[in-house]
């Protein structure tokens, strides 16, 4: 149990992250939803968003949220609402391999006539490597404006999750400790066994951003520590007498990238601290109403602690803010 101080401490740390986040627009209410009637699916979105950028999920079970043990988390550095852990099934889909970059969100702009976001304070810039940052400075609504242009949609809070995990062939239960503060950080992989991981090599965050805004996408490929790996017999493990893959450190078997760092994501869900509580098992979307919508994943300027699978985030809607940018899915 943490005592009075230890709570006190992670309330003020937690304080500070949200802090850092430098915001373009009110969050508060007045809120409106802009239309999105005007927005017409392009014929070819693959002009835009690459045959090749997707990436096929296969249907299956997962462990949503944080299960980690005393051993895994010795700081306790669980939040209530990643509990409690629960089984969740999914159909398949296909998940968009990078973020969305400022490349691809101005081009949408420019066709379309819909707003431009105001430019970060660390600038677009024009070269070829500040154009494929990820987008930044969007609400929920401009994600899902960009989304219907490209016939694509956001993902789900249990679809994010389950793709971070590594989708069926990595969704092991172990997985969770990848992402603990105190580096080096420690992956079990039995009883026994451990392997000792540094987050720098997983993702960009403050300790490797100098906090200066975000890196071009696709260059942390979410912790994916052997290209060369099999799935076969051999991979395979007990752990809470479940049979599960032996995924390496942060191993994201799907070939992702920043799924934990870079920006945070928005996802489709509202966002509801308990929703865990009473979530479906099969295919669950958030409940139907709230007052902010999920982001996942964490972002450049995150502190450690924060860079977790588990760890959810929300916004309203209508915010707009400098490390939350866009990831996209859709139907098999």
């Amino acid at each position: 149990m943490k005592s009075r101080y230890q709570i006190i401490f992670s309330c003020v740390v937690l304080a500070f992250a949200l802090s850092q986040c430098k915001k373009t627009n009110t969050e508060d209410s007045g809120c409106v939803a802009p239309s999105l009637d005007n927005i017409v699916p392009l014929a070819n979105p693959t002009t835009i968003v690459p045959a090749t950028d997707w990436i096929k999920v296969e249907s299956g079970e997962f462990t949503m949220g944080n299960f980690s043990t005393k051993r895994d988390d010795p700081k306790n550095e669980k939040q209530p609402d990643e509990l409690p852990a629960h089984k969740v099934s999914l159909d398949g889909f296909y998940i968009s391999k990078y973020q969305v970059t400022m490349k691809q969100y101005l081009a949408f702009c420019d066709a379309t006539g819909w707003p431009k976001p105001q430019e970060p304070y660390f600038k677009w810039g024009k070269t070829a490597d500040s154009l494929n940052r990820p987008i930044v400075n969007v609400s929920w609504y401009d994600a899902k404006a960009y989304a219907k242009w490209v016939g694509a949609r956001l993902l789900t809070e249990a679809e994010w999750e389950y793709a971070a995990r590594g989708g069926h062939l990595g969704s092991a239960p172990a997985v969770d400790t990848m992402y603990l503060s105190g580096g080096p950080y420690t992956y079990y992989t039995g009883a026994e066994k451990s392997t000792k991981i540094d987050l720098t090599s997983l993702a960009w965050f403050r300790d490797n951003t100098s906090n200066q805004g975000p890196k071009p996408v696709g260059t942390k490929e979410s912790g994916r520590v052997d290209k060369n790996d099999d799935v076969s017999a051999t991979k395979y493990l007990t752990v809470k007498g479940e049979k599960v893959y032996n995924a390496g450190p942060g191993d994201n078997r799907l070939e992702t990238y920043d799924m934990i760092g870079n920006v945070w994501e928005w996802c489709e869900d509202w966002y509801d601290k308990d929703y865990y509580k009473n979530s479906p098992a099969s295919n669950p979307k958030g409940p139907q109403n709230g007052l902010n919508r999920v982001i996942r994943g964490q972002a450049w300027n995150s502190l450690k602690e924060y860079c977790r699978v588990a760890n959810r985030g929300s916004f309203s809607p209508c915010s707009k803010y400098d490390n939350v940018g866009i990831r996209l899915a859709k139907p098999l």
